[in-house]
């Protein structure tokens, strides 16, 4: 009996060192399953709105993608491979799940950075925080679920327009940082739950080139106000010039007709140098192009007259004090 029961504690020590080796494998296998995630990130000219294509690669049978409650895949997504999925209502106020039955899939999305992902402080610094308040079974931000070591690789890139300059970036998570001209990269090995933290402002100074013209600064005026009015009227003869209008590098208007009459439109200024470049569509029937612009504000009024031609653009600098 002794003997017997010497025996049941052997072959049940067995089975447990055995189980736990077959664990312990399992494990090391999951582990070593690739899971690999990559993000190209396109901010448009107004620091706000992007196009981003985002692509998965593993090993897992399935993989998932995360959605707002409340948004149609069909609406949100521009593209989605494969675009056989199921979506997966979960039990918290701010997601969904989209399941694919594939270890890759492939996205791409037009969306605009929300209040609670971006702030824009006195000085004009864009201030975008990946969400950490937003979880989904204990994981926040960048998350990969079913693998504890998280993603196996992961790179994000984020392209600004030339009208932006970055000035900070950081990441809760280990991994490496290229700057390239207005390019950001990351990237991370065996990292999860990551949060970002990237600053970045309009350039303070006008551009010597714009859209291949060369550009010449006509004037620099000082002034107070945030918000100003622009009247473009034809200081000449009216002979059919178009004209394009941009401030800091974004559209405030696009092929308008110069006439007599004009045309008044209302502008925001940033905090510190802000830059209007007048652009020739055309030269009309007389080059070159030219128009006069009227800008007024409190206590401002004054009147310059830019010309532009296919080679080279004019500039106004209005410095917000």
């Amino acid at each position: 009996m002794h003997n017997h029961r010497l025996l049941e504690v052997g072959l049940g020590m067995i089975y447990r060192v055995a189980l736990l080796i077959v664990l312990l494998v399992q494990s090391f296998l999951l582990q070593a399953q690739k899971a690999e995630f990559e993000s190209i990130s396109y901010l448009n000219k107004d620091g706000k709105s992007y196009t981003s294509y985002t692509n998965v690669n593993s090993d897992f049978p399935e993989t998932y993608r995360y959605l707002e409650k409340g948004k149609s895949p069909l609406q949100y997504f521009l593209y989605v491979n494969p675009n056989d999925y199921i979506r997966e209502p979960l039990e918290n106020e701010f997601f969904d799940r989209l399941r694919f039955l594939s270890g890759a899939n492939s996205i791409i999305l037009n969306d605009t950075l929300t209040s609670k992902e971006l702030t824009i402080d006195d000085n004009g610094v864009y201030t975008v925080r990946t969400d950490d308040k937003k979880n989904v079974d204990g994981h926040y931000g960048f998350f990969w679920e079913g693998r504890s070591l998280g993603f196996s690789h992961i790179a994000l890139v984020w392209v600004l327009p030339d009208n932006f300059e970055i000035l900070s970036y950081s990441c809760n998570r280990n991994g490496k940082w290229v700057e390239r001209e207005n390019s950001l990269s990351f990237f991370g090995k065996d990292v999860n739950d990551l949060v970002f933290e990237i600053k970045y402002r309009k350039k303070s100074s006008t551009p010597s080139t714009y859209l291949n013209r060369s550009v010449d600064v006509k004037k620099s005026i000082n002034t107070s106000a945030e918000n100003v009015e622009l009247h473009l009227r034809d200081n000449s003869t009216e002979d059919g010039d178009i004209i394009s209008v941009s401030l800091n590098g974004e559209w405030i208007v696009k092929g308008l007709r110069v006439t007599k009459a004009g045309a008044t439109l209302n502008a925001k200024l940033s905090p510190g140098n802000n830059y209007l470049i007048m652009h020739a569509e055309n030269e009309g029937s007389i080059p070159p192009n030219t128009a006069a612009i009227k800008i007024s504000a409190e206590g401002l009024d004054e009147e310059i007259i830019l010309s532009s031609s296919p080679n080279t653009s004019q500039a106004i600098e209005l410095i917000r004090k």
